[in-house]
């Protein structure tokens, strides 16, 4: 995700008026970064419509930025290898949409398999009868999510309020309670020169801030933040790196738990 790979994609999207772009959520954070930097230009992308980011978690203010720059919006999938796409947000609705009509879903506590309530952070269940190579039966997609109970705005169906991503990459505070990753993105959204970043749980309240800066900088007021969403007595350390590297699967992951809860 180079500047030279970068405008090998807006003279592509420019050349053939592409209208869609379906990414990892890091490939947009490249792209608003590539604009801001002056290197390219917001007007080669104006044939797009929509962007689809998938696999990791979007940070809100690459998606505000995004609109913000090229009047371009961008809603996440909810997907996997084994399954396909199982759920997708709307424009300016950050809700997730199941795909119903290709699987029944369920929602289970974490620790066994009842049904979780509404509200409740709960994993994953699904059944796709329609993969005829092989059926996928109650198959636990290790992933975790809030779901809400349908209204009219899902025409009855229940959807996901907050996706989580894997459950073995959820971060807790020093209390043991799930923390979204993006409430660490909103913090770190902030720090000026800021390329990429990852936060990792070593132990039940010890973490570690990974930041790829374009210059380091004082960032006190920010660790003071990201405690008081961990908790108070959470020992946080600072690590300056050059990159932070992605998965075989071409993924980087925004949080990382090592800790065995």
């Amino acid at each position: 995700m180079d500047d030279e790979t970068c405008s090998v994609l807006f003279n592509a999207v420019k050349k053939y008026k592409i209208v869609l772009l379906r990414s990892y959520a890091s490939w947009y954070d490249a792209i608003v970064n590539y604009i801001e930097s002056g290197k390219g230009k917001a007007e080669d992308l104006k044939s797009l419509r929509v962007c689809i980011s998938s696999s990791e978690a979007l940070n809100e203010d690459t998606r505000e930025r995004m609109m913000r720059l090229t009047g371009v919006p961008i809603v996440e999938a909810y997907a996997n290898e084994e399954a396909g796409v199982m759920a997708q947000q709307r424009i300016s609705d950050t809700n997730y949409y199941l795909n119903h009509a290709d699987y029944v879903f369920e929602f289970l506590k974490l620790n066994d398999d009842t049904p979780a309530e509404e509200g409740e952070l709960s994993r994953i269940v699904i059944t796709d009868l329609f993969n005829y190579a092989f059926p996928l039966i109650r198959y636990d997609t290790g992933d975790t999510a809030i779901f809400h109970r349908g209204d009219d705005t899902s025409g009855g169906w229940i959807y996901i309020t907050s996706l989580y991503g894997r459950r073995l990459d959820l971060v807790y505070d020093t209390n043991g309670v799930p923390v979204h990753p993006m409430n660490f993105a909103r913090i770190l959204k902030n720090i000026p020169g800021i390329i990429q970043w990852q936060l990792i749980q070593n132990e039940e309240r010890k973490y570690t801030v990974m930041l790829n800066m374009r210059e380091e900088s004082s960032i006190n007021e920010t660790i003071s933040e990201i405690r008081s969403v961990l908790g108070s007595d959470a020992d946080i350390s600072v690590e300056y790196v050059n990159d932070i590297p992605v998965l075989a699967s071409g993924k980087r992951k925004p949080v990382v738990c090592k800790w065995k809860k």
